[in-house]
């Protein structure tokens, strides 16, 4: 017999965390890389960071790189296309020098002869000539839902979206700065953030007038990699200084990656909620135990942290250090859909290594 009683319906929370590519591969490489970049959410302040070193010349590189592309996309020349993206590196080294970094002027050459070179390559290759470009620096996210019920918004940008004027597949083109072109090319098919592109770029088709009606037009091929060695080309250097490399991921390879990366995300949530209590003003060390470091040798030239990430082991007063050398960040700051707060330094603003 049914009755009308009060039913108590307890509410659930269902909680949505943004989460992108890079901080799964940060993750993955150094828990407290991550911890630093994506919990705690510091970098080095302009003075201590600067615009030098690989991943400034990347960071150049990418600048220029993305701006010619943009410039295809809207119709420029090609001639118009090189200059815009010169431009735009000089501008954003303008932009940084005015926030108090300090540059090597070899670095911003090197970065700029490298590009130039790559745009003659590139045309006596005529590799433009087989990609129609469809869109540049497109955001586009997916919802994976973990065991423990916790949604996570899985976000991607990907730098240029073309179609192959032939099959009319779609492709995602991304650059790569080098030392050797052998190296990363072994490694290319192994790269999940290509993959990881693909799948999201599948789930997010481009709008109707933007990729036509064709039958192909939702297919997502492979990624194309452009890769630049760090040389200037001088007459000691040896050639070839530029390649082209494209990889393909079948379904099982896709599916295969959705799985890994659900259990990579369940581990960064674990590794959050354990360290997240010790993100406070006296216990900044312990945090740092608890996110523990994968040293290697290229941490001298790939962690902006590189500096201070014994500090936290041997007992310095590394809290002092944040404060004078550390800024607060927002790791999901070139997304648009994610949501953005302003947030105070996680030390505050005087030194605490004296409190108990």
């Amino acid at each position: 017999m049914t009755t009308t009683e009060d039913v108590q319906v307890e509410a659930v929370s269902i909680t949505r965390r943004h989460a992108s590519n890079s901080e799964v591969a940060t993750f993955k490489r150094c828990r407290r890389k991550w911890w630093l970049a994506h919990s705690l959410r510091v970098t080095p302040n302009g003075g201590a960071a600067g615009g030098q070193g690989p991943l400034w010349i990347g960071t150049l590189v990418h600048v220029g790189h993305d701006a010619r592309f943009k410039a295809l996309r809207w119709g420029a020349t090609d001639a118009q296309s090189i200059k815009l993206s010169d431009r735009a590196i000089v501008s954003h080294v303008h932009k940084y020098f005015k926030r108090g970094w300090q540059f090597d002027p070899k670095e911003v050459e090197l970065a700029r002869i490298m590009l130039e070179g790559y745009w003659d390559w590139e045309a006596e290759e005529g590799g433009l000539a087989e990609f129609e470009v469809l869109d540049t620096e497109r955001e586009m996210s997916m919802e994976i839902t973990l065991p423990s019920g916790e949604i996570i918004v899985y976000l991607g940008k990907a730098d240029v979206i073309a179609r192959n004027r032939i099959t009319r597949f779609l492709w995602i083109i991304d650059k790569k700065t080098v030392g050797s072109l052998l190296d990363p090319t072994f490694g290319l098919q192994r790269n999940e953030q290509m993959i990881g592109y693909m799948i999201l770029l599948t789930e997010n088709p481009l709008p109707l007038e933007m990729r036509g009606d064709e039958a192909n037009a939702l297919h997502v091929e492979g990624a194309m990699f452009s890769m630049l060695r760090k040389v200037k080309r001088t007459g000691t250097a040896k050639p070839p200084f530029y390649a082209r490399a494209e990889v393909r991921f079948n379904r099982t390879e896709r599916e295969n990656y959705i799985t890994r990366l659900t259990y990579a995300l369940e581990d960064i949530m674990t590794l959050r909620d354990k360290v997240e209590p010790f993100n406070v003003p006296g216990k900044i060390a312990t945090a740092a135990q608890i996110a523990y470091p994968t040293p290697m040798e290229s941490c001298s030239w790939d962690c902006p942290y590189v500096n201070i990430c014994d500090m936290f082991n041997d007992g310095s007063r590394v809290e002092d250090v944040l404060i004078e050398e550390f800024e607060p960040i927002d790791p999901l700051e070139r997304y648009a859909t994610a949501p953005h707060v302003a947030e105070p330094h996680p030390v505050g603003e005087k030194p605490h290594a004296d409190e108990e």
